[in-house]
């Protein structure tokens, strides 16, 4: 076996969990890299395009499709390793290239047989069946996020702020003590969010935005 070509790479931002699973691996016939997620952007072209098979942790949260295109774009073979019941994270796993996934509770054998198989060839480790539910749930899922967050599309990048200090339990004089502005020039912005929103109150705003998903950061578009 080429060791080149056989190499595999584990993506956690964990790194006992990382070494952990590198440690096991590495009695295999593999080579086995450990890659922190924050270092992704730099180190893939290091590691090399198309050089084996790469497990991220579903762990990363939003951020793990996004580390799977960029694999998948070098040409590595990708798959997640994720909780059984976290469907929409393998789902957004698949719809980005992965290859399949391995629930974090399996047996080291069951995992090694599912890199055995990616390095054998095979592209989709899913059924066909459940990778169309599995979409079908993520396109739903999508579908009813872009309704949540339409609401907070309307609103200025700094009302956007002045509600991201709200959602973090900054009143209204601590949010124009941060930005160098008067209080009042806040609460007319704090007033014309609620209107945006239709939002009772401050609080009803900020239940809105947790229902919702809504970050500063995160927002969509």
């Amino acid at each position: 076996m080429d060791r080149r070509r056989h190499r595999v790479l584990v993506v956690d931002d964990r790194a006992l969990v990382a070494q952990s699973l590198a440690a096991s691996l590495s009695g295999r016939r593999w080579h086995v890299d450990v890659l922190p997620e924050p270092l992704l952007g730099d180190a893939v072209p290091i590691v090399g395009p198309g050089t084996g098979c790469a497990l991220v942790a579903a762990a990363l949260g939003p951020a793990a499709p996004a580390l799977i295109r960029e694999l998948t774009f070098s040409s590595w073979r990708v798959l997640l390793l994720a909780h059984a019941d976290d469907r929409l994270g393998v789902a957004a796993a698949l719809d980005a290239g992965a290859s399949g996934w391995v629930s974090v509770t399996d047996e080291l054998a069951e995992l090694s047989g599912a890199i055995e198989a990616v390095f054998g060839g095979v592209v989709d480790l899913v059924d066909p069946n459940e990778r169309t539910a599995l979409a079908i749930e993520l396109r739903r899922h999508r579908t009813t996020s872009a309704r949540a967050l339409a609401p907070f599309e309307r609103l200025t990048p700094r009302e956007r702020e002045v509600l991201a200090g709200l959602v973090e339990g900054m009143r209204a004089d601590d949010i124009a003590a941060s930005s160098f502005v008067s209080v009042t020039t806040v609460r007319n912005q704090i007033q014309s969010v609620l209107t945006k929103l239709d939002a009772r109150s401050q609080l009803d705003a900020v239940a809105r935005a947790r229902r919702a998903g809504w970050s500063l950061e995160g927002r969509a578009g």
